[in-house]
């Protein structure tokens, strides 16, 4: 295949860093459709199948009279099988086979009916839901408004992980069967997408096997049932023949966690796994050319940055904070260790990109262009003058070139002046130290979003609701008087308005890009197309003969 020196950006803007034409071609489409592809509009739970069709029954190669099994290599495990704790993107992918929600959103990012079939507002601060009434849970036991309930005060009165993610959800509440409402502190306007967050368990069998077991053994309505769960090696599901959404293709899903990306990628070329995650972008390449695969890129709605402890000095002066943010070369950095494979946010946003909701809906947000010189005058500035220290930390093998990219990154901030304690975590180190709000210093991250609203990001990590790294009595009233904005241009132009504050005076973290989600997949694996906000949908995807 031929190679060229065309380069990309966001929806087509040239960028450094060359890549194959093909994988140009395909993610410049993909960016030009906001990320999705010909996709239908509905999206049952783990899949994108309209409700009412059934997808073709395709449980074994065809001819072959083999189960299809597909092995996916994500770069960690999940940290948990119970759904009231499933909050990164790896252990939420393997959440989506085995439970349901409300609502989901199609691969264009559109909010649309799962186990709820219509939602309406009945009053300022409450939102009702008409469920299906033909929902399984894996046991043969039917899906109720119990069960709905049960979940959501689960959530609400427990110390689960995903417990942040429902706020400001206050209450369920069972009208019949079939019907639930939720009602919320005051007015909210995205409290249908918030649901989201909340996988529905049955509540029979948690209140039988208790926290414990049911994370070990967990069980759900989705399109696929559990299996079994070897922690750091596999995570085994069974398609569920009864699915409400019509069965899937594929016989059984394994998900393997897979850190080290020269073992992923061995494990794809040898028909090992037939799905991999970060493809590096040295590698594009090679893999586009080997007919043993077939490279899947997509430009993602996950936002990378460097996080700051602004409660700890001396992150907590502002002026450092900026002073950071002048000394990271993007570019460089986009240009030598993503290979261009990277979208900066430039004039309109630095938080987030333009696929979400709040990005772009009034004036330019200033930039903080590398400026070394800069950076060295406002630390002097701060009172630091012969510069300082600080501990940083990141993961290894849970993003594309997270490791290499926090030690270039590292290696900047000491040309200023800045010196890093950079420790390289295993993710199942770094995820929960990060979540419980124990990052002393810096830290690296990646923050997807479910949600697909600019608030998200505002109330997990800029809030006093959120881990805990930033928090300000005027940010966090700003935060809370758009929950009530209903009419959608205000509430956008409002939260752009938030946006820029956050970046201009408040300065929380050292803002990079979106990044650009780098799968492969085997050359006879069919039905799946990756998407931008990083689920790995399972409903369709098989395995050609031959």
């Amino acid at each position: 295949m031929a190679s060229t020196t065309k380069r990309w950006g966001r929806a087509g803007t040239p960028r450094r860093g060359a890549v194959t034409a093909t994988v140009i071609a395909f993610a410049l489409a993909l960016a030009a459709c906001g990320g999705g592809g010909d996709e239908p509009e509905a999206d049952p739970a783990a899949g994108d199948q309209p409700a009412g069709e059934e997808p073709e029954d395709e449980g074994a190669d065809e001819g072959s009279g083999e189960p299809v099994i597909i092995t996916i290599a994500q770069g960690v495990d999940t940290e948990s099988g119970d759904a009231a704790n499933l909050n990164a993107t790896p252990s939420i992918n393997i959440g989506y086979a085995i439970y349901d929600r409300l609502l989901s959103r199609d691969a264009d990012g559109v909010l649309g009916p799962a186990l709820a079939t219509e939602w309406s507002q009945v009053d300022d601060s409450t939102w009702e839901f008409k469920l299906r009434d033909d929902v399984l849970f894996h046991d043969g036991t039917p899906l109720t408004a119990d069960d709905v309930v049960f979940t959501f005060e689960r959530l609400l009165n427990g110390e689960y992980g995903a417990t942040n993610n429902i706020t400001p959800i206050n209450a369920a509440e069972k009208v019949d069967d079939y019907t639930v409402r939720l009602t919320t502190d005051g007015p909210y306007a995205p409290t249908p997408a918030r649901t989201m967050f909340a996988s529905i368990v049955p509540k029979h069998y948690v209140e039988e096997v208790g926290d414990e077991e049911f994370n070990l053994n967990p069980m759900g309505s989705g399109p696929f049932k559990f299996v079994e769960w070897e922690r750091d090696s596999r995570f085994v599901v069974e398609r569920f023949d009864d699915y409400w959404g019509g069965p899937a293709a594929a016989d059984q899903i394994v998900y393997r966690p897979i850190s080290e990306t020269s073992s992923r990628i061995a494990a794809l070329r040898t028909g090992e796994v037939d799905i991999i995650v970060n493809v590096p972008p040295d590698l594009v390449q090679s893999i586009d050319d080997d007919p043993c695969c077939v490279m899947k890129p997509v430009p993602s709605i996950r936002t990378m940055f460097v996080g700051m402890n602004t409660n700890v000095p001396p992150l907590d002066n502002v002026l450092v904070r900026q002073a950071l943010n002048y000394a990271i070369d993007k570019d460089l950095l986009i240009e030598t260790v993503m290979g261009g494979l990277a979208y900066k946010h430039d004039g309109q946003s630095l938080l987030f990109g333009p696929q979400v909701y709040g990005f772009g809906a009034g004036e330019p947000i200033e930039d903080y262009p590398y400026d070394p010189d800069r950076a060295r005058e406002l630390l002097a500035e701060a009172g630091y003058p012969d510069g300082l220290s600080v501990e940083f930390e990141a993961p290894r093998g849970r993003y594309l070139n997270d490791a290499e990219l926090s030690e270039a990154i590292a290696g900047m901030l000491s040309e200023v002046g800045v010196q890093t304690n950079l420790t390289i975590s295993e993710w199942g180190t770094f995820w929960p130290k990060t979540v419980e709000g124990n990052q002393q210093g810096l830290w690296f991250l990646g923050l997807g979003n479910t949600l697909n609203d600019a608030e998200y990001y505002y109330t997990l990590y800029l809030s006093s609701d959120g881990r805990g790294y930033y928090a300000t009595d005027h940010m966090d009233e700003r935060i809370r008087q758009q929950y009530a904005i209903l009419d959608e241009a205000e509430r956008e132009a409002t939260l752009h308005d938030i946006h820029k504050t956050f970046v201009e005076e408040e300065v929380p973290w050292i803002f990079l890009w979106d990044q650009a989600d780098l799968y492969a997949t085997g050359a006879n694996i069919t039905g799946w197309e990756p998407r931008a906000d990083e689920r790995i949908d399972i409903m369709t995807v098989t395995r050609s003969d031959g």
